[in-house]
C-alpha cells in the first residue's frame, strides 16, 4: 500500500466528526475497540485481509471519536478558566489584570485588540496568581482619546470587566464560544480609557518572538511607504504578503468574496506555495544541491509564516509543504495523498475540534481534490502532450513516444515551418506549452470550484460559478505578486529607491487582480446565495467526489497509480469511462441541486410561527404565516465600534438554515441603526416581495430605506393606525403610528410601527420600540392590544412597559430582544417588575437565544434554541 496513512486519516477524522452522535462511555469506548482489534487480529490469521483492514479502520474510527470526546486541553490550577469556576473570580465585577502583551491582533479604525497572557488577578482585596489568555480590547468611541499602542512583550495592568466571549445563539449562526475555547482564550476585557491601562517594569514573552514582531512591524511600514495607506493597492499587500486584512476595502473584499477568489486574501496554500516554489527555484538557479535547497526552503517558510502573523491557514499549508519537501528526499516517487493524511493525522492529534473549522476542511479539501482528480486528469489528458513537446529537435525521441505523441511533434514542427517568415520557431513552442499550462489551470480551477460547491454552500452560503474563470486569471497573478511583493518588501529594509522601481510592477499586477475580481463581482450570477443542502444530497455530493477520484485516479490501493494511458484530448481508458460515467452524473446532479436548491423551507404546516433571533442590542423577527408567507420584520444591527453586518452574519444564515430564499414582506418598524443595519444585506441576498413602512415621508431618517428599494423596484407600503390586511391566513392590524403623525428629521422610538398579527385564536403584538407616549395614546384609541405574545417595547426599558400597556395587551409570554450586558442597561429592573405584576412571563435573547412562538390557533408551543443548544463558554464548568 503506497498511501496506508490516508485511510487511517481518514477513518479517524469520520470518528472526529461522529462523535458529536456518540454516546459511548470511556469503558464501551475500550470494550469495542477490544471486540474490534480481535476481529482485526483473527482476520489476519486466517489471511482475510481485507476484512482485517476494514475492522483496523473501524479501530482508527473509534479511536478518533474517543479521542475527540475525552480531548482537553490541560488548565494549571491557576488558570483563568479554573478561577473563574471556583468563583475565586467573578465575571462582570472589576478586576486588575496583570500580565504581557502576547499578540497584536487587530488596530482597526483607531480600535485596538491584543492578547494578554496573564500573570496576576486582583478581584476585590484578593491577588491571585494567574495564568492563561484574555482578549483586551480598546474601543476609542472618540477618536481624540489616546491609544494603548503596546507592543509585544510590553508588561501592563489593566482595569477591567472580564466577560465570557458569547456569540449569537441561533441556527445558523458561528459558534464564537467553541472558537474561543479551541484557542484558550473564553474571556475578554474591554478598557474604556487609556488611562485604566499602565505600563508595568519588565518583559515577557520569547525574543525571537519579539524579533519577529519588531521585523513584522518594519515591514509594515515600508509596504506604507511604498503604496499610499489609503489605496487599494497597499490593503490587497498587506493582506496577500503580510496577513493584515485590516487596510482591506470593504467593497472590494466582498468582490474577492462573491467571486470565489477570497482565498487570494488569506495566507494559506497558494501563497506558501508561491514562496517555496520561488525559493527552490532561486536556488536551483544558484545549483544548489537537492538536500540543502530542500533545508533553505523549509527554513525560508519557517521564516515566512510567523512574518504574516502566524495564522494557522499558513501553518497548515507550510507544514503540508515540508512534508511533502522532506519526502522528496525519501522516496523516488512521491506519494502526495500520504503527505496530506499525515498533515491531517498530526493537526488531528493536536487539535481534533480543527475538523469542524472551514479553514481546515477548505485547506485539505483543495490539496485533496487537487491530487486526486486534477493531477490524475492532466495526467491522461495534457501532460503526454507536455512531455512530448520537450527537445523538439531531437528526432529520435520520436521513436520514443506514443503515436499521437509523435503525431503531435510531428505537427508542431510542420507549423513552426510553416510560421519560419513571420515568427521565430521558440514562439511556436512557448504557445503549446503555453496553452497547455492555461488547460491545466482551467481544469484545477474548475475541479476545485465543483468540489468546493457543498463546503462554500455549508460554511458560507455562495455557489459562486464564475471563480472558475476568475480563478484563472488571478491565481497565476498571484503567483506572480507574493514572489515579488517580499523581494520588494526585503529589498525596501536597505533601500528604499531600489524597492521603488519594483513597486512599479507589483501595483500594476496588484490592481489588475482587483479589477479582476470587481468586473466578475458585477456579473449577475457573480455570486448566488444558497441554503445549506440536506444531509442526504451532502452525502450523494461526498460519495460521487470520492466515487470519481477512485475511477480517475485507479486508488485501488489508496495510491496515485496512473495505469498505462492512451493520450489524447480525453485520453481515458475504455474500462474506465464506465468507473467515471456514474460518478460524474451523481456530481453533476448533486451540484445542480446545491446550486438550484428546489427544497421546501422548513417550517411546520398551519402553525403561525414568530421567531425572535437574538441579533444582540436590536430587533430582528421572523414570522412564518400558513401557508408559508414569510415576513420578517427588522434586521437588527449593532451601532459602534462593535459593529457587524447583523443581516450578513446573522439573519441571512438563520433563514438560510431554514431553506428560505424569499422574503413576501419586509417590515421596517423604524430607521434605528439596531433595526435597520442589516437591511443592505438582506434585500442584497433574498427577493423581497414588499417593504412596509411607519409614515415616513419626508424624513431624512428614512430616505436610504426608499433609496434601496427604489434600485431594487420593490413596491413601499406605508401603514398607520387603523388599517388592517391579511398576508396569507392571518389578519394583520396597524396599531400605530397614527395617520396623521409626523416623523422629525431623525428617527424616534416612538416612530415604531406596531402590529397585531392575529391567526385562529391566538395574536402576537410586535410593539417596536414604542415608549410611553404611544402606549397611553393606543390606549386612549382603543386600539385591539389583546395578545398571547408580547415584543416587548424598546428592548425592556423602563421609558416603556408601562403598567397600563401591559395590563390592556395582559400576554402570558413577553420577549425581549437584548444584548448581553447590554451597554443601555436594558432590560431595566423596573420593567422586568412591571411584567412580572402582568403577570408575564419573561424570555430574554441575552439567556435563551432565538425564542421561537408556534400556535395553530389554539396551543401554543415555545422553543429557546439556548436552552437546547447550551454552548457557552462557562457552561462547561
Amino acid at each position: 500500500m503506497r498511501t496506508p496513512l490516508l485511510p487511517i486519516a481518514a477513518a479517524l477524522a469520520a470518528g472526529v466528526f461522529a462523535e458529536r452522535w456518540m454516546s459511548l462511555s470511556g469503558r464501551q469506548y475500550l470494550l469495542w475497540s477490544g471486540v474490534v482489534l480481535l476481529l482485526a487480529a483473527v482476520c489476519l490469521l486466517l489471511d482475510r485481509r481485507g476484512g482485517a483492514l476494514a475492522f483496523s479502520l473501524l479501530g482508527a474510527f473509534l479511536a478518533g471519536s474517543f479521542y475527540h470526546d475525552h480531548w482537553e486541553r490541560y488548565l494549571p490550577p491557576n488558570d483563568i478558566q479554573r478561577l473563574v469556576a471556583g468563583k475565586k473570580v467573578e465575571l462582570d465585577e472589576p478586576v486588575r489584570l496583570t500580565g504581557w502583551i502576547s499578540d497584536i491582533e487587530a488596530r482597526r479604525g483607531g480600535d485596538e485588540m491584543y492578547l494578554l497572557r496573564l500573570e496576576a488577578i486582583e478581584s476585590g482585596q484578593v491577588a491571585w496568581p494567574a495564568s492563561g489568555k484574555v482578549r483586551l480590547q480598546h474601543y476609542r468611541w472618540e477618536r481624540s482619546e489616546p491609544r494603548l499602542d503596546l507592543r509585544y512583550g510590553e508588561r501592563v495592568a489593566v482595569l477591567a470587566r472580564l466577560r465570557a466571549v458569547r456569540g449569537f445563539h441561533n441556527p445558523g449562526s458561528f459558534d464564537r464560544e467553541t472558537r474561543a475555547r479551541r484557542e484558550g482564550a473564553v474571556y475578554y476585557a474591554s478598557i474604556k480609557a487609556a488611562e485604566l491601562a499602565e505600563r508595568l517594569p519588565g518583559r515577557g514573552g520569547y525574543r525571537v518572538a519579539g524579533w519577529v514582531v519588531a521585523l513584522r512591524t518594519t515591514l509594515l511600514q515600508r509596504l506604507d511607504a511604498l503604496f499610499p495607506p489609503e489605496s487599494a493597492a497597499n490593503g490587497l499587500l498587506r493582506a496577500m504578503l503580510l496577513g493584515d486584512r485590516s487596510g482591506l476595502d470593504r467593497r472590494l473584499s466582498e468582490d474577492f468574496q462573491k467571486t470565489g477568489t477570497y482565498h487570494a486574501l488569506v495566507v494559506a496554500g497558494l501563497h506558501t506555495g508561491a514562496v517555496a516554489g520561488f525559493l527552490l527555484l532561486l536556488l536551483r538557479w544558484c545549483r544548489v544541491p537537492p538536500i540543502p535547497a530542500t533545508a533553505a526552503a523549509i527554513c525560508g517558510l519557517a521564516a515566512w509564516v510567523p512574518l504574516t502573523g502566524g495564522n494557522l491557514p499558513a501553518m497548515r499549508a507550510a507544514l503540508m509543504l515540508a512534508i511533502y519537501l522532506l519526502a522528496r528526499l525519501v522516496y523516488r516517487e512521491r506519494a502526495l495523498l500520504n503527505t496530506i493524511a499525515a498533515a491531517a493525522l498530526l493537526l488531528l492529534a493536536a487539535q481534533p475540534a480543527e475538523l469542524d473549522d472551514a479553514g481546515f476542511q477548505l485547506s485539505f479539501f483543495s490539496v485533496l481534490l487537487i491530487a486526486a482528480i486534477a493531477l490524475p486528469w492532466i495526467e491522461r489528458t495534457s501532460a503526454p502532450y507536455r512531455r512530448a513537446v520537450a527537445d523538439m529537435d531531437n528526432l529520435d525521441r520520436d521513436l520514443l513516444m506514443k503515436p499521437r505523441q509523435a503525431q503531435f511533434r510531428l505537427e508542431l514542427r510542420m507549423l513552426r515551418e510553416a510560421l519560419r517568415e513571420k515568427l521565430p520557431g521558440w514562439c511556436v513552442l512557448l504557445a503549446a506549452r503555453a496553452g497547455l499550462r492555461v488547460y491545466e489551470l482551467a481544469v484545477v480551477s474548475l475541479v476545485l470550484q465543483v468540489g468546493f460547491l457543498l463546503p462554500m454552500a455549508v460554511h458560507f452560503h455562495r455557489a459562486a460559478w464564475v471563480s472558475v474563470s476568475a480563478n484563472l486569471l488571478i491565481v497565476p497573478l498571484l503567483g506572480l505578486v507574493v514572489p515579488l511583493g517580499i523581494t520588494a518588501l526585503l529589498v525596501a529594509l536597505a533601500s528604499t529607491t531600489l524597492a521603488g522601481l519594483l513597486a512599479i510592477p507589483l501595483a500594476a499586477l496588484v490592481e489588475l487582480m482587483a479589477a479582476i475580481a470587481r468586473w466578475h463581482a458585477s456579473l449577475g450570477a457573480a455570486s448566488l446565495r444558497v441554503p445549506g443542502p440536506p444531509l442526504w444530497l451532502a452525502l450523494l455530493f461526498l460519495a460521487s467526489v470520492v466515487s470519481l477520484a477512485i475511477g480517475l485516479s485507479g486508488i485501488s490501493d489508496f495510491g496515485l497509480q496512473i495505469a498505462d494511458l492512451k493520450p489524447g484530448p480525453l485520453a481515458i481508458r475504455n474500462r474506465s469511462r464506465l468507473r467515471l460515467i456514474g460518478p460524474g452524473v451523481a456530481l453533476a446532479i448533486a451540484a445542480a441541486l446545491i446550486t438550484w436548491h428546489p427544497f421546501a423551507p422548513l417550517w411546520q404546516p398551519g402553525r403561525l410561527e414568530v421567531t425572535t433571533l437574538d441579533v444582540g442590542q436590536g430587533d430582528a423577527l421572523l414570522i412564518v404565516i400558513p401557508p408559508g408567507r414569510v415576513l420578517v420584520t427588522d434586521c437588527g444591527g449593532l451601532p459602534g465600534p462593535l459593529a457587524i453586518d447583523t443581516g450578513e452574519q446573522i439573519v441571512s444564515p438563520y433563514l438560510w438554515s431554514r431553506r428560505i430564499r424569499r422574503i413576501d414582506v419586509l417590515a421596517v418598524t423604524h430607521a434605528h441603526q439596531d433595526h435597520v443595519g442589516g437591511l443592505e444585506s438582506i434585500l442584497r441576498n433574498f427577493p423581497v416581495g414588499e417593504i412596509w413602512l411607519p409614515p415616513s415621508l419626508g424624513s431624512e431618517a428614512y430616505a436610504r430605506v426608499f433609496e434601496m428599494a427604489q434600485e431594487r423596484r420593490i413596491p413601499v407600503r406605508i401603514h398607520a393606525r387603523g388599517e388592517t390586511t391579511a398576508l396569507g391566513q392571518a389578519r394583520i392590524a396597524f396599531l400605530s403610528p397614527g395617520p396623521e403623525y409626523h416623523p422629525g428629521r431623525q428617527a424616534q422610538n416612538n416612530d415604531s410601527l406596531v402590529m397585531s398579527i392575529q391567526y385562529g385564536g391566538r395574536t402576537a403584538l410586535l410593539a417596536g420600540d414604542v415608549e410611553r407616549k404611544m402606549e397611553l395614546e393606543m390606549l386612549r384609541d382603543r386600539q385591539p392590544l389583546g395578545a398571547d405574545l408580547l415584543k416587548t417595547p424598546h428592548h425592556g426599558s423602563k421609558t416603556s412597559n408601562s403598567a397600563e400597556f401591559l395590563a390592556a395587551v395582559a400576554a402570558p409570554y413577553g420577549v425581549i430582544s437584548v444584548a448581553v450586558n447590554s451597554p443601555f442597561g436594558h432590560p431595566h429592573q423596573e420593567a422586568l417588575e412591571r411584567l412580572a405584576e402582568a403577570h408575564c412571563r419573561v424570555l430574554r435573547t441575552d439567556r435563551d437565544g432565538a425564542v421561537t412562538w408556534t400556535t395553530d390557533g389554539r396551543r401554543i408551543e415555545l422553543t429557546m434554541f439556548a436552552w437546547e443548544h447550551p454552548r457557552t463558554a462557562t457552561d462547561l464548568w
